[in-house]
Protein backbone atom coordinates (compact mmCIF):
# COMPACT_ATOMS: atom_id res chain seq x y z
CA UNK A 1 0.00 0.00 0.00
CA UNK A 2 0.77 3.28 -0.81
CA UNK A 3 -0.28 6.88 1.00
CA UNK A 4 -0.49 9.83 -0.80
CA UNK A 5 -2.06 13.68 0.00
CA UNK A 6 -4.45 15.36 -2.31
CA UNK A 7 -5.50 19.02 -1.87
CA UNK A 8 -8.25 20.66 -2.52
CA UNK A 9 -8.57 24.26 -4.20
CA UNK A 10 -9.76 26.89 -1.85
CA UNK A 11 -11.32 28.65 -4.99
CA UNK A 12 -13.18 25.69 -5.95
CA UNK A 13 -13.80 21.60 -5.33
CA UNK A 14 -10.87 20.83 -8.02
CA UNK A 15 -8.04 18.87 -6.74
CA UNK A 16 -4.60 21.07 -7.39
CA UNK A 17 -2.05 19.41 -5.80
CA UNK A 18 -0.84 16.18 -4.83
CA UNK A 19 2.34 14.39 -2.94
CA UNK A 20 3.34 11.21 -1.38
CA UNK A 21 2.57 11.12 2.13
CA UNK A 22 6.23 11.14 3.21
CA UNK A 23 6.33 14.62 1.29
CA UNK A 24 3.44 15.80 3.50
CA UNK A 25 5.66 15.42 6.66
CA UNK A 26 8.26 16.75 5.20
CA UNK A 27 6.07 20.24 4.91
CA UNK A 28 4.70 19.54 8.88
CA UNK A 29 8.14 19.59 9.50
CA UNK A 30 8.76 22.96 8.58
CA UNK A 31 11.51 22.05 5.68
CA UNK A 32 9.31 22.93 2.88
CA UNK A 33 6.77 25.43 2.75
CA UNK A 34 3.66 26.06 0.31
CA UNK A 35 3.19 29.92 -0.45
CA UNK A 36 0.21 29.20 -2.51
CA UNK A 37 -1.45 28.23 0.54
CA UNK A 38 -0.50 31.07 2.95
CA UNK A 39 -2.89 32.24 5.74
CA UNK A 40 -5.50 29.50 4.84
CA UNK A 41 -7.41 26.47 6.19
CA UNK A 42 -7.03 23.82 2.92
CA UNK A 43 -9.38 20.94 2.53
CA UNK A 44 -7.10 18.12 1.73
CA UNK A 45 -8.00 14.09 1.42
CA UNK A 46 -5.57 11.32 2.89
CA UNK A 47 -5.33 8.14 0.11
CA UNK A 48 -4.65 5.19 0.84
CA UNK A 49 -3.91 3.16 -2.53
CA UNK A 50 -2.86 -0.43 -3.44
CA UNK A 51 -0.56 -1.69 -5.83
CA UNK A 52 -2.70 -1.88 -8.97
CA UNK A 53 -3.52 2.01 -8.19
CA UNK A 54 -6.75 1.76 -6.72
CA UNK A 55 -8.23 3.80 -3.52
CA UNK A 56 -8.67 1.70 -0.46
CA UNK A 57 -9.52 4.36 2.18
CA UNK A 58 -9.79 8.20 2.16
CA UNK A 59 -9.61 10.47 5.28
CA UNK A 60 -10.93 14.00 4.43
CA UNK A 61 -8.95 16.50 6.71
CA UNK A 62 -8.35 20.46 7.26
CA UNK A 63 -5.17 22.19 7.50
CA UNK A 64 -3.61 25.34 8.73
CA UNK A 65 -1.19 27.17 6.85
CA UNK A 66 0.65 30.61 8.33
CA UNK A 67 1.20 33.72 6.46
CA UNK A 68 3.85 32.67 5.09
CA UNK A 69 3.43 29.32 4.39
CA UNK A 70 4.85 26.68 6.27
CA UNK A 71 2.00 24.10 7.94
CA UNK A 72 0.64 24.53 11.45
CA UNK A 73 2.91 23.16 13.56
CA UNK A 74 0.60 21.81 16.36
CA UNK A 75 -1.68 20.40 13.51
CA UNK A 76 -1.18 16.10 14.70
CA UNK A 77 -4.40 14.41 13.40
CA UNK A 78 -3.64 10.57 13.21
CA UNK A 79 -4.43 9.73 9.16
CA UNK A 80 -3.18 6.27 9.31
CA UNK A 81 -4.74 5.44 12.16
CA UNK A 82 -7.90 6.70 11.11
CA UNK A 83 -7.87 5.17 7.97
CA UNK A 84 -8.31 1.76 9.41
CA UNK A 85 -11.44 2.52 11.66
CA UNK A 86 -14.24 0.20 10.73
CA UNK A 87 -17.18 2.54 8.79
CA UNK A 88 -19.61 1.25 5.93
CA UNK A 89 -17.68 1.17 2.60
CA UNK A 90 -19.15 4.33 0.43
CA UNK A 91 -19.18 3.18 -3.43
CA UNK A 92 -18.81 4.40 -6.48
CA UNK A 93 -21.48 4.80 -9.10
CA UNK A 94 -19.42 1.75 -10.83
CA UNK A 95 -19.57 0.06 -7.25
CA UNK A 96 -16.26 0.47 -6.23
CA UNK A 97 -16.17 0.35 -2.58
CA UNK A 98 -13.94 3.12 -0.99
CA UNK A 99 -13.89 3.49 3.11
CA UNK A 100 -14.07 7.06 3.65
CA UNK A 101 -13.83 9.06 6.74
CA UNK A 102 -15.04 12.27 7.54
CA UNK A 103 -16.80 14.61 9.97
CA UNK A 104 -20.27 12.95 8.81
CA UNK A 105 -18.95 9.38 10.52
CA UNK A 106 -16.08 10.51 12.60
CA UNK A 107 -15.61 13.17 15.69
CA UNK A 108 -12.32 13.14 15.57
CA UNK A 109 -11.16 17.06 15.35
CA UNK A 110 -9.94 18.58 12.18
CA UNK A 111 -11.92 16.09 9.69
CA UNK A 112 -14.64 17.84 6.36
CA UNK A 113 -16.90 16.33 4.90
CA UNK A 114 -18.88 17.87 1.56
CA UNK A 115 -22.08 18.95 1.49
CA UNK A 116 -23.82 15.92 0.15
CA UNK A 117 -23.35 12.23 -1.27
CA UNK A 118 -22.70 13.98 -4.83
CA UNK A 119 -20.28 15.82 -3.78
CA UNK A 120 -18.40 13.47 -2.09
CA UNK A 121 -18.73 10.73 -5.41
CA UNK A 122 -17.38 13.85 -7.46
CA UNK A 123 -14.25 14.43 -4.90
CA UNK A 124 -13.93 10.22 -4.98
CA UNK A 125 -14.08 10.51 -8.62
CA UNK A 126 -11.29 12.91 -9.23
CA UNK A 127 -9.26 11.52 -6.58
CA UNK A 128 -9.73 7.82 -8.54
CA UNK A 129 -8.70 9.63 -11.79
CA UNK A 130 -5.31 10.96 -10.58
CA UNK A 131 -4.66 7.85 -9.21
CA UNK A 132 -4.91 6.15 -12.36
CA UNK A 133 -2.87 8.85 -14.22
CA UNK A 134 0.10 8.09 -11.74
CA UNK A 135 1.91 11.17 -11.58
CA UNK A 136 3.27 10.16 -8.30
CA UNK A 137 5.04 7.04 -10.00
CA UNK A 138 3.53 4.52 -7.94
CA UNK A 139 4.94 1.13 -8.58
CA UNK A 140 2.49 -0.85 -10.07
CA UNK A 141 2.83 -4.37 -9.82
CA UNK A 142 1.59 -6.54 -13.07
CA UNK A 143 3.10 -9.82 -12.26
CA UNK A 144 1.57 -11.17 -8.82
CA UNK A 145 -0.84 -13.63 -9.60
CA UNK A 146 -3.86 -12.77 -8.85
CA UNK A 147 -5.01 -16.12 -7.34
CA UNK A 148 -2.97 -15.76 -4.59
CA UNK A 149 -1.59 -12.43 -2.45
CA UNK A 150 1.98 -12.90 -2.44
CA UNK A 151 3.84 -11.55 0.29
CA UNK A 152 6.76 -8.90 -0.25
CA UNK A 153 9.83 -9.60 1.22
CA UNK A 154 10.48 -6.93 3.56
CA UNK A 155 13.17 -3.69 2.19
CA UNK A 156 16.81 -4.42 4.24
CA UNK A 157 18.19 -1.08 3.84
CA UNK A 158 21.38 -1.33 1.71
CA UNK A 159 24.77 -0.87 4.20
CA UNK A 160 26.69 1.17 1.55
CA UNK A 161 24.14 3.95 1.13
CA UNK A 162 23.58 3.91 4.96
CA UNK A 163 27.75 4.56 4.97
CA UNK A 164 27.19 7.27 2.26
CA UNK A 165 23.78 8.81 4.14
CA UNK A 166 26.58 8.96 7.61
CA UNK A 167 29.14 10.82 5.58
CA UNK A 168 26.77 13.24 4.14
CA UNK A 169 26.04 13.85 7.43
CA UNK A 170 29.27 14.21 8.87
CA UNK A 171 30.63 16.32 5.94
CA UNK A 172 27.18 18.62 6.05
CA UNK A 173 28.41 19.35 9.43
CA UNK A 174 31.89 20.01 8.58
CA UNK A 175 30.96 22.71 6.57
CA UNK A 176 28.47 24.14 8.68
CA UNK A 177 31.27 24.77 11.41
CA UNK A 178 33.33 26.08 8.52
CA UNK A 179 30.44 28.83 7.53
CA UNK A 180 30.00 29.50 10.83
CA UNK A 181 33.99 30.45 11.45
CA UNK A 182 33.99 32.19 8.22
CA UNK A 183 31.19 34.44 9.13
CA UNK A 184 32.95 35.29 12.56
CA UNK A 185 36.37 36.55 10.44
CA UNK A 186 34.31 38.35 8.03
CA UNK A 187 32.27 40.04 11.11
CA UNK A 188 35.07 40.66 12.98
CA UNK A 189 36.90 42.16 9.49
CA UNK A 190 34.05 44.58 8.83
CA UNK A 191 33.83 45.71 12.39
CA UNK A 192 37.13 47.48 12.21
CA UNK A 193 34.98 49.31 9.43
CA UNK A 194 32.29 49.87 11.20
CA UNK A 195 34.18 51.50 13.95
CA UNK A 196 35.27 54.29 10.94
CA UNK A 197 31.60 55.18 9.93
CA UNK A 198 28.52 56.79 10.97
CA UNK A 199 26.40 55.63 13.24
CA UNK A 200 23.60 55.18 10.67
CA UNK A 201 25.94 53.35 8.34
CA UNK A 202 27.27 51.14 10.85
CA UNK A 203 23.88 50.17 12.15
CA UNK A 204 22.56 49.25 7.86
CA UNK A 205 25.88 47.60 7.41
CA UNK A 206 25.54 45.43 10.76
CA UNK A 207 21.53 44.71 9.41
CA UNK A 208 23.58 43.33 6.30
CA UNK A 209 25.41 41.32 7.81
CA UNK A 210 23.23 39.49 9.79
CA UNK A 211 20.80 38.58 6.85
CA UNK A 212 23.39 36.87 5.14
CA UNK A 213 25.03 35.38 8.00
CA UNK A 214 21.69 34.08 8.92
CA UNK A 215 20.48 33.00 5.27
CA UNK A 216 24.34 31.25 5.27
CA UNK A 217 23.29 28.90 8.28
CA UNK A 218 19.89 28.78 7.77
CA UNK A 219 20.89 27.22 4.43
CA UNK A 220 23.01 24.41 5.82
CA UNK A 221 20.92 24.30 9.09
CA UNK A 222 17.92 23.02 6.71
CA UNK A 223 19.71 20.59 4.34
CA UNK A 224 21.11 19.26 7.75
CA UNK A 225 17.86 18.68 9.01
CA UNK A 226 17.06 17.15 5.73
CA UNK A 227 19.49 14.52 5.63
CA UNK A 228 19.00 13.68 9.31
CA UNK A 229 15.67 13.33 8.70
CA UNK A 230 16.33 10.68 6.04
CA UNK A 231 19.48 8.95 8.26
CA UNK A 232 16.08 8.58 10.92
CA UNK A 233 13.63 6.51 8.53
CA UNK A 234 16.95 4.96 6.93
CA UNK A 235 17.62 3.74 10.83
CA UNK A 236 14.19 3.01 11.86
CA UNK A 237 13.48 1.24 8.79
CA UNK A 238 16.64 -0.82 9.57
CA UNK A 239 15.30 -1.31 13.33
CA UNK A 240 12.12 -2.49 12.07
CA UNK A 241 12.82 -4.96 9.27
CA UNK A 242 15.16 -7.17 11.76
CA UNK A 243 12.54 -7.18 14.27
CA UNK A 244 9.65 -7.72 11.80
CA UNK A 245 11.88 -10.95 10.16
CA UNK A 246 11.76 -13.07 12.66
CA UNK A 247 8.57 -12.40 14.09
CA UNK A 248 6.57 -13.28 10.53
CA UNK A 249 8.80 -16.49 10.42
CA UNK A 250 8.08 -17.46 13.61
CA UNK A 251 4.37 -16.79 12.74
CA UNK A 252 4.91 -19.54 9.78
CA UNK A 253 4.47 -16.93 7.30
CA UNK A 254 6.75 -18.24 3.88
CA UNK A 255 7.95 -15.24 1.51
CA UNK A 256 6.77 -16.54 -2.26
CA UNK A 257 8.16 -15.03 -5.46
CA UNK A 258 7.86 -15.30 -9.13
CA UNK A 259 10.09 -15.27 -11.88
CA UNK A 260 9.28 -16.25 -15.75
CA UNK A 261 10.28 -19.93 -16.14
CA UNK A 262 10.51 -20.39 -12.50
CA UNK A 263 6.82 -20.29 -11.56
CA UNK A 264 5.94 -19.13 -8.36
CA UNK A 265 7.99 -20.33 -5.31
CA UNK A 266 9.30 -19.89 -1.84
CA UNK A 267 12.16 -17.56 -0.74
CA UNK A 268 13.73 -19.08 2.24
CA UNK A 269 14.21 -16.00 5.09
CA UNK A 270 17.70 -16.85 4.88
CA UNK A 271 18.23 -16.22 0.98
CA UNK A 272 15.99 -13.30 1.14
CA UNK A 273 19.00 -10.67 0.62
CA UNK A 274 20.23 -12.53 -2.31
CA UNK A 275 16.70 -12.82 -3.76
CA UNK A 276 16.88 -9.23 -3.53
CA UNK A 277 20.26 -8.21 -4.63
CA UNK A 278 19.44 -10.37 -7.72
CA UNK A 279 16.52 -12.05 -8.62
CA UNK A 280 17.05 -12.78 -12.03
CA UNK A 281 19.99 -14.87 -10.63
CA UNK A 282 18.42 -16.68 -8.40
CA UNK A 283 15.43 -17.59 -10.72
CA UNK A 284 18.42 -18.61 -13.22
CA UNK A 285 19.92 -21.31 -10.22
CA UNK A 286 16.55 -22.78 -9.72
CA UNK A 287 16.41 -23.35 -13.02
CA UNK A 288 19.49 -24.58 -12.87
CA UNK A 289 20.53 -22.55 -15.98
CA UNK A 290 23.64 -19.87 -15.63
CA UNK A 291 22.30 -16.12 -15.47
CA UNK A 292 24.02 -15.33 -19.09
CA UNK A 293 21.53 -18.56 -20.48
CA UNK A 294 18.47 -17.07 -18.44
CA UNK A 295 19.00 -14.02 -19.61
CA UNK A 296 19.13 -14.77 -23.39
CA UNK A 297 16.04 -17.29 -22.87
CA UNK A 298 13.85 -14.42 -20.73
CA UNK A 299 14.30 -12.01 -24.04
CA UNK A 300 13.10 -14.72 -26.28
CA UNK A 301 10.43 -15.79 -23.75
CA UNK A 302 9.19 -12.29 -24.24
CA UNK A 303 9.82 -11.80 -27.74
CA UNK A 304 10.05 -14.99 -29.72
CA UNK A 305 11.75 -13.63 -32.82
CA UNK A 306 15.31 -14.43 -34.70
CA UNK A 307 18.27 -12.13 -32.81
CA UNK A 308 20.59 -12.86 -35.75
CA UNK A 309 22.11 -10.07 -37.00
CA UNK A 310 21.69 -9.19 -41.17
CA UNK A 311 24.22 -7.46 -43.58
CA UNK A 312 22.80 -4.61 -42.81
CA UNK A 313 23.42 -4.63 -38.93
CA UNK A 314 19.36 -4.80 -38.32
CA UNK A 315 17.84 -7.64 -36.17
CA UNK A 316 15.89 -10.63 -38.42
CA UNK A 317 12.94 -10.39 -36.50
CA UNK A 318 11.45 -13.51 -37.90
CA UNK A 319 8.56 -14.71 -35.46
CA UNK A 320 9.92 -18.09 -33.74
CA UNK A 321 7.62 -20.89 -31.58
CA UNK A 322 8.33 -19.64 -27.96
CA UNK A 323 10.46 -22.09 -25.84
CA UNK A 324 8.63 -22.34 -22.53
CA UNK A 325 11.49 -24.02 -20.35
CA UNK A 326 15.36 -22.56 -19.88
CA UNK A 327 16.36 -25.36 -19.46
CA UNK A 328 15.56 -26.28 -22.98
CA UNK A 329 16.94 -23.23 -23.85
CA UNK A 330 19.82 -23.16 -27.09
CA UNK A 331 21.50 -20.43 -27.32
CA UNK A 332 21.72 -19.73 -30.84
CA UNK A 333 19.20 -22.01 -31.88
CA UNK A 334 16.15 -21.51 -29.92
CA UNK A 335 16.59 -17.52 -30.75
CA UNK A 336 17.35 -18.31 -34.43
CA UNK A 337 15.73 -19.42 -37.30
CA UNK A 338 16.35 -21.98 -39.68
CA UNK A 339 18.37 -19.89 -41.91
CA UNK A 340 19.98 -18.29 -39.15
CA UNK A 341 20.99 -21.30 -36.85
CA UNK A 342 23.95 -22.79 -39.68
CA UNK A 343 25.42 -19.44 -39.78
CA UNK A 344 25.89 -19.41 -36.05
CA UNK A 345 27.62 -22.34 -36.37
CA UNK A 346 30.13 -21.56 -38.33
CA UNK A 347 31.32 -18.84 -36.69
CA UNK A 348 31.88 -20.56 -33.85
CA UNK A 349 29.09 -20.22 -31.44
CA UNK A 350 27.64 -23.18 -29.30
CA UNK A 351 24.56 -24.72 -30.02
Amino acid sequence: MVDAVFFLSPEDSSICKEMLFSEFEAILDGLVDLPEFSGKKIRAVFARIDRKLCLQATVFFLVDFYAWGAADRSWNIPLATLCEQDVADFRLPDGTPIRLIDSDNCTAAGLWAAASPSQKNNCLQQLAGLVRKNSLGIHVDTDLPEKEAVVEPPVVPNAEQQMQLEAEVARLKSELALAGQKARQWLQHHQQRLDQESRKQREQMEVDSQKQLEAGLADCQARLRALQHQHELLQACYRHSEELLPRLVAAGVTFRAYQPGAGEFAVPPDELACYQQDPQAYAARLCGVSAEVYGLWLKHYQQPVCQARRADGQCCGIPLDRENQPQRFIPGVSDHCARHRGSHRLQGHPG
